[in-house]
């Protein structure tokens, strides 16, 4: 599967409203793909709004320019914690909130950055 350019190889499909189609209920990760002109409104406004969503776990930030993935994730008192950026085609990628780890060069394989 291609998402935004970023071939991903895992994805669960949450559940969704019945009165709200394109509404997913308890949303617990969120994948969010940048590039330059889209960074500061991903890291900003957009993760401001998404903190507000109470079931939210874990915001995740992939690069589209460079291999790089970052995360935030929000601990047991409700607080949000910056964990360690991961970069480079041989380093891996690991979930706070999945049993699941993702080498970058699997995650970026194809694209050229």
């Amino acid at each position: 599967m291609v998402f935004d350019k970023v071939k991903v190889r895992y994805f669960l499909i949450p559940p969704r409203s019945q009165n709200a189609p394109d509404t997913i209920l308890n949303l617990i990760l969120l994948i969010e793909v940048f590039s330059g002109s889209t960074e500061a409104r991903d890291r900003g406004p957009k993760f401001e709004a998404y903190r507000a969503i109470g079931s939210l776990r874990e915001y995740v930030l992939a690069a589209q320019e460079q291999y790089k993935i970052e995360s935030f994730y929000r601990d047991d008192a409700g607080k949000w914690i910056v964990r360690e950026t991961v970069a480079g085609l041989d380093a891996n990628f690991s979930f706070t909130t999945l049993d699941l780890e993702l080498k970058l060069h699997e995650v970026y394989q194809g694209l050229k950055v």
